[in-house]
């Protein structure tokens, strides 16, 4: 079930979420859009929202604002990079994207269709969650030693499962965070 409503923030999931609480999660993500883009420290506000929430819609809210400032899961995000589900869900509402939240009634203003649409059309969004983290991993010692310790852990679990989506998910995780598994190319020595 929390699959279903990871997206609720795009519009998407089943149920179908309501437009006033889909309204609401964008107005927050919005709001700390604002805030970054005023050169804020928002750290403060995305603690407060992860240690407060207890629904799953708001974490899309956090995971789309810390591609937008990957610094974040460092962080106060750092703890979502820990949690497998979220990169499985992830896919899912990439898959499905936020097309469907493009599109406006001619009763709309100009103005608010011009707002809506630069919204739902936020690059950074498009990112993969599994690329934001693998970046992080190489270039954060943080985040590569908290990725590194969940690398194990995920393998353990793994183990432990019978076949299927969970198990190749985990050791698709597991493999991706762990550094021998990368190696430095000098691009300089590379002819094209």
């Amino acid at each position: 079930y929390k699959r279903q409503i990871l997206g609720w923030s795009a519009g998407l999931g089943l149920p179908i979420p309501s437009g006033v609480l889909t309204s609401a999660l964008m107005a927050l993500e919005q709001h700390l859009y604002t805030e970054l883009d005023a050169k804020a420290d928002i750290e403060s506000m995305v603690r407060a929202v992860l240690e407060r929430t207890k629904s799953v819609p708001f974490l899309h809210v956090l995971l789309d604002v810390g591609r937008k400032r990957p610094s974040l899961f460092a962080g106060p995000l750092l703890p979502l990079l820990g949690i497998p589900e979220l990169y499985s869900w992830e896919i899912t509402v990439q898959t499905q994207g936020r097309s469907h939240l493009t599109s406006f009634s001619s009763l709309e203003g100009e103005f608010v269709m011009r707002m809506l649409h630069e919204f739902n059309s936020h690059r950074h969004r498009s990112q993969d969650l599994r690329q934001v983290a693998v970046q992080l991993f190489l270039t954060n010692e943080v985040v590569s030693e908290f990725l590194t310790a969940k690398s194990a852990e995920w393998s353990q679990r793994a183990s432990g499962l019978e076949p299927g989506r969970e198990r190749d998910l985990l050791q698709q995780l597991a493999t991706m965070f762990i550094k021998e598994n990368y190696e430095v190319v000098d691009l300089s020595l590379i002819h094209i």
